[in-house]
């Protein structure tokens, strides 16, 4: 997937592997054209050539991208071309930006424990993602579920369409004390959004007999909130 390989290409070590991960056509949608030119020139910059590629791919992409990863890589690339011409004999190596804007936001819909903001231990937990600009199942390996920044829970499920994410995990067992009150935070490499007391876990030996350890009666629609680092 072309998102994976923006991803991938945010890290200047990683500019050959990402070239690499780009389909070997002349001819290439507009996505894919404009990382194998960010490829190029991020591989030129550091003296290994290929600058002339880089240009011709910006050049035939006026217009043509939509989409905030691409729009991004588009931008870099011109800045890279940009800096070129001004000082064509110098090579340098690019190093990964350690702050400044994230290129796309996303943001927490929903935390559902069986229709209830509140769940007992070993519960499942619903996640509802909106926004997402990565591919789904890189969660697993390039984000991460943090509760208060302290509880890692495993991602049970993964469902999506267009750019909704449906996540689930475990309700977290053997807590210190109950009931908890815990802050939502869903990482994904150097972005995380958080949705605040968003999920109370309830004491396991209050559970009614009459109730199996899904959650309470209840809804909670937990509002959009912004990109927090």
């Amino acid at each position: 997937m072309p998102e994976s390989v923006y991803d991938e290409l945010r890290t200047p070590e990683r500019c050959s592997d990402g070239l690499n991960a780009i389909p070997q056509e002349e001819s290439l949608p507009p996505n894919w054209m404009v990382l194998r030119g960010l490829a190029h020139a991020c591989l030129a910059i550091q003296g290994f050539g290929g600058w002339h590629l880089a240009a011709e791919d910006y050049a035939a992409l006026t217009g043509r991208l939509n989409g905030c990863k691409f729009l991004a890589a588009y931008d870099a690339l011109g800045r890279l071309l940009a800096f070129h011409r001004a000082h064509p004999g110098v090579t340098v190596r690019p190093r990964t930006s350690d702050g400044g804007a994230a290129a796309c936001d996303f943001a927490i819909e929903s935390v559902d424990a069986g229709g209830s903001s509140q769940a007992y231990p070993g519960a499942t937990v619903r996640l509802e993602l909106h926004g997402a600009f990565f591919y789904p199942t890189s969660l697993r390996t390039n984000g991460e579920i943090l509760l208060d920044h302290d509880l890692s829970p495993a991602i049970q499920t993964l469902e999506w369409s267009g750019d909704r994410i449906t996540v689930t995990f475990l309700a977290p067992e053997g807590l210190d004390s109950y009931p908890q009150t815990f802050d939502v935070t869903v990482r994904y490499m150097k972005t995380e959004i958080t949705a605040p007391d968003a999920l109370t876990i309830l004491d396991p030996a209050s559970v009614p007999q009459t109730l199996a350890p899904s959650g309470l009666a209840g809804t909670l629609k937990a509002p959009a909130f912004a990109v927090a680092r």
